[in-house]
Order: C-alpha cells, then structure tokens, then sequence
C-alpha cells in the first residue's frame, strides 16, 4: 500500500490509550502528563501515546502551553457553572421551605440553609462560598422571615438568624479554602518526593547512562522551577549567579531569595554538582520573567542535582574497575 506521492507510509508503532489528568491539578508537575496537540485524540482527556516512547514525544514548550490553555478553559467552565449553583442552590431550598414556614422555627430553616452552603463551600471557590452565603441570607429573608416577599425583618430573632447565617456561611467559606490550600501544598510535596525518588531509584539501579539521568532531571527541574531552558555543562564558568545548597541565590558576595525576586534573566544561574566533594558537572538555568521558586522548589532542584552528582561518581567508578 503507498500514499499518493507513490511511497508507503511508514508502520504505525503499537500503541496504547492512556488517560490525561485535565484540568490540571495542584499536586505539582509530578502528577500531571503534557503532550503536542497531534498526540490529542478527543477532548475527553484520551491520548494514543506509543508504548515505547522516544525523545520525540517528549513535553515541548508548545505542548505544555497548549495543556495549559484547555487546562484554563475547563476550569473556567466548571467555575462558571459553580458560581450558578451557588447562587440557584439557596434559591431552590428556600422555596422548598416556603410550604413548611409555618410550621417550623427560622433557626431550623437556617440550618438547612448552612447546609448547602457548606456543600457549594467543599468545591474550595471562595467566591462560590461567599455568593452561597449572600444568597441564603437574600432569601432567607425574603421567603422565611415575616413580612413575607419583601426584603425586610421586623424580628429581632430573625435579624439574628439572619446574621448568623451570613456569618457561619462565610466562615465555613474561608474554612473550606484553607483545609483545600493545605491538601494541595501536602500533594505538591508528596510529588515532589516521589519525583526525587525515582531519579534516586535509578541512579542507583544504574540501568540509565548518565546523559539519559541528566536529560530527565533537566525536565524536572525545568517544570519544578519554571524555567524556560535547563542544560548542563561539564565545565565551570566564573561571576554566574549560582544556587547554593541551601537554596540561597548567590553572586559575588551578594545573596537574596529568589522567591520574592526570581532567578536572574539577564544570565543563567548555576547550579553545581558534586559528589564527595569534587566537582562533577553543573545545570544551567535558563530563567523568565516570571521564574519565582518557592524555596521547597529550590530545594527539589538542589536534591536532583545531588542525585546526578552520585550517579556520574559511580559510572566514573564503573568505568575505572
């Protein structure tokens, strides 16, 4: 079988269907899996990926703003459809209240009322949270409280009920973000921790060559910190920005910290690697305007590059036996 310009395709390697993690989670670059837009077979997050991967499928910079694009897009629509509900959801309970308003308390009614804001609160938006509470109160009052159908209170209880709702509300609200922002902090490390103990695994198997180990933890440490490039030189350089080993940025007699200022633009900053106390090598990191590491991202790096550094002191050591 040939093509049109007479030359028969070249054979379809066997592949397999893998599932895409979209929208992207906060658990860090770990948990997440980036490809080109032609390796995209449907927009339910289904990629064909060949089983036996080459450097030609490997992440690009297109493929992650690409990833990240779709990953803005179903975020936004979830959001969107999120703060519908958070204003509806009230609504719909307090009008399934209206039947029964006579012959409950307003405090039973506002309990009911916390209760859904705690469910729409549990998505983690804290706009959601806060519509959520606003609206419970808005109808709360105009569906439950007497006069009834009009935006006003004549109880003293009721302007109670009323407040404590707004506010109980509001606080599960910021609650809810907190114990959100946490987990996903506790995730982002927990990846962090697995990624360095898969380079550690395989330097210590010592099945990968030492270019290949470098190659992988250049990817990682490109995704962890952010940088626009990552590569590594056998050789030194002088007056480089240099990322010391407790994840201080240092030049001259200069230090700072690069999360409030980022990593230089204006030239890469080293990164050396050593083993026993020899030298072995150093990355450079190629850093954008909007390279700002945490000080735990600089610190993954720094492990990394400790773990190339065992990694050429033991094939150094092969090769010498």
């Amino acid at each position: 079988m040939t093509d049109v310009d007479g030359v028969a395709p070249s054979p379809m390697p066997s592949c397999r269907r893998v599932h895409l993690p979209w929208p992207a989670s906060d658990a860090g670059p770990y948990s997440r899996i980036d490809f080109r837009p032609e390796d995209i077979s449907d927009r339910r997050g289904g990629a064909n990926l060949c089983t036996s991967l080459t450097r030609r499928y490997w992440p690009t910079a297109t493929a992650r703003a690409y990833n990240e694009e779709v990953g803005v897009r179903l975020r936004r629509g979830k959001r969107y459809w999120l703060l519908g509900v958070a204003v509806l959801a009230p609504l719909l309970a307090c009008l399934s209240m209206v039947p029964f308003r006579e012959s409950f308390a307003n405090t039973s009614a506002a309990l009911v009322l916390v209760l859904v804001v705690v469910a729409v609160a549990t998505a983690g938006d804290r706009l959601a949270g806060v519509l959520a509470a606003c609206s419970a109160g808005l109808w709360f009052d105009f569906f439950l409280t007497q006069p009834y159908q009009r935006f006003a209170v004549t109880s003293g209880a009721d302007v109670q009920t009323l407040l404590l709702l707004l506010t109980v509300g509001v606080a599960v609200t910021e609650i809810t973000h907190w114990g959100r922002r946490q987990h996903a902090r506790a995730t982002q490390r927990a990846g962090y921790l697995e990624g360095i103990e898969q380079i550690a695994a395989a330097s210590a198997a010592g099945t990968s060559s030492p270019s290949t180990l470098i190659d992988t933890v250049c990817e990682q440490m490109a995704a962890v910190l952010g940088l626009t490039r990552c590569r590594f030189d056998y050789g030194t350089g002088l007056d480089y920005p240099r990322l010391v080993t407790d994840g201080r940025l240092r030049r001259g007699r200069q230090e700072w910290d690069g999360e409030t200022t980022g990593l230089p633009t204006d030239m890469d900053t080293e990164l050396i690697v050593e083993s026993g106390g020899r030298f072995m090598g150093r990355f450079l990191l190629t850093a954008g305007p909007d390279t700002h590491p945490a000080r735990l991202e600089r610190l993954v790096a720094i492990a990394l590059a400790a773990q190339v550094g065992a990694a050429l002191r033991a094939y150094e050591t092969r090769r010498l036996k």
